[in-house]
């Protein structure tokens, strides 16, 4: 309900697609998230659930305030400190949860979600100068 849809179409529709629309405000399954603010309830008692999903809401799709406001039903001064608090505390969380431990003590360097890509870049000027072979494109600024 705190992401906009009727009781009544929850009502309709089977856990699949709760399920789909949940991650899709959220960025994880709802099942992953009871067991979190459970934890985090632990952790900060005072905690409310609904700043909670508010913050995980625009953790995940990084709403503007305005866009916040109009889906929660508070006023910007109050979501802005708010997430940012809340913020906080699930990183402090999440650093007592979430471990990186190697085998040998070396350093490495790791992406945040353990995924490198190439990258392409169009040039706003593309002309067959710029042709690239290699991708066999025009325009590419670097690959």
């Amino acid at each position: 309900m705190f992401a906009g849809f009727e009781l009544d179409r929850l009502r309709i529709n089977n856990i699949g697609r709760k399920t789909a629309w949940f991650k899709a405000f959220y960025g994880v399954d709802h099942t992953t998230v009871s067991s979190y603010l459970a934890d985090l309830r632990k952790e900060f008692p005072k905690v409310d659930y609904k700043d909670c999903l508010m913050t995980m809401n625009w953790l995940a799709i990084y709403d503007t305030l305005p866009v916040l406001s109009a889906r929660w039903g508070y006023c910007e001064e109050y979501i802005g400190p708010k997430v940012i608090d809340y913020g906080k505390k699930m990183a402090i969380l999440a650093r007592k949860k979430i471990k990186f431990e190697l085998e040998h003590d070396i350093e490495l360097g790791r992406t945040v979600d353990g995924a490198t890509f190439m990258a392409q870049e169009m040039r706003l000027d593309p002309s067959s100068e710029w042709y690239d072979w290699k991708t066999h494109s025009c325009g590419l600024v670097s690959h």
